[in-house]
């Protein structure tokens, strides 16, 4: 992938939405790496939000409120997560590019897994994903992820399916226990 707009960047350069709201420093955190027995090291950047070229209120809005995560195989990008604050407690990862050969494997478990692991680890309470319903391959992942639906929503003419995944066991209860049938 050549999409130069979403680099690793220098963490002292910009603030993540992630930083601002839960008082932390990422880069120590950063880069994620993920423990694969391949011979390329997979690893999850933060991305440069403010290179999105965009001088529009959209691009504003993704500068102050989004995280760009750039996923890297060895030195060769192969996709990237984009995600932002949805509330005070849900983080939302709701834009995924990936090159077909790791959508299509294994490794993409690994990069979602490790990736949410960290957001929960810093203090996000509840993750959010919205699916494609046709997208069966993404929502079989979530799934094994231990995400669960919860809701539906509409956009552009194709039906997306909310999924959750929480931090604890007892709050995903209790919320199953009062907003699920």
């Amino acid at each position: 992938m050549s999409d130069k707009k979403f680099d690793e960047i220098n963490h002292s350069d910009t603030e993540s939405v992630l930083e601002v709201l839960f008082d932390i420093s990422l880069a120590g955190y950063f880069p994620l790496k993920i423990d694969r027995h391949d011979d390329d090291p997979v690893k999850i950047f933060l991305g440069d939000r403010r290179q999105s070229g965009r001088e529009n209120s959209r691009g504003r809005f993704r500068e102050m409120m989004e995280d760009v995560f750039v996923v890297k195989i060895g030195n060769k990008k192969v996709g990237h997560i984009i995600g932002g604050i949805h509330d005070w407690g849900i983080y939302r990862l709701k834009n995924f590019i990936f090159e077909s050969r790791i959508y299509g494997g294994d490794v993409i478990v690994d990069i979602f897994a490790r990736l949410v692991d960290f957001l929960h680890s810093v203090g996000v309470e509840r993750v959010e994903v919205d699916v494609k319903n046709t997208d069966k391959r993404l929502l079989d992942l979530m799934a094994s992820l231990t995400f669960f639906p919860v809701g539906q929503s509409e956009r552009n003419q194709s039906t997306y399916i909310k999924m959750l995944k929480f931090k604890r066991e007892k709050t995903r209860n209790v919320f199953e226990g009062r907003f699920c049938l």
